[in-house]
């Protein structure tokens, strides 16, 4: 992701981007903890939890040709400080 915005807004595109991975932990552990609560239905909630893990990741994996091309910059990596 941080390869396709310029250079002067890689601060704001990092920070996006750690903002949305922290919030997509967050509720993947809020919603794989209350499908796995339950000790009655314990396999049911695993089953479920893990099938959509599964769901998630075969639509991102799909979505992945979607993307637009990656375009090269004149200005060079981010990390161009000496």
């Amino acid at each position: 992701m941080l390869d396709h915005v310029p250079g002067h807004r890689a601060g704001v595109a990092s920070g996006i981007l750690n903002t949305a991975r922290q919030i997509g932990g967050a509720l993947a552990v809020a919603v794989f903890g209350t499908l796995l609560a339950d000790r009655a239905d314990f396999l049911h909630g695993l089953r479920t939890s893990l099938i959509s893990a599964v769901v998630v990741l075969l639509a991102t994996a799909a979505a992945i040709p979607l993307l637009p091309p990656h375009r090269s910059s004149d200005v060079g990596p981010v990390t161009r400080f000496r």
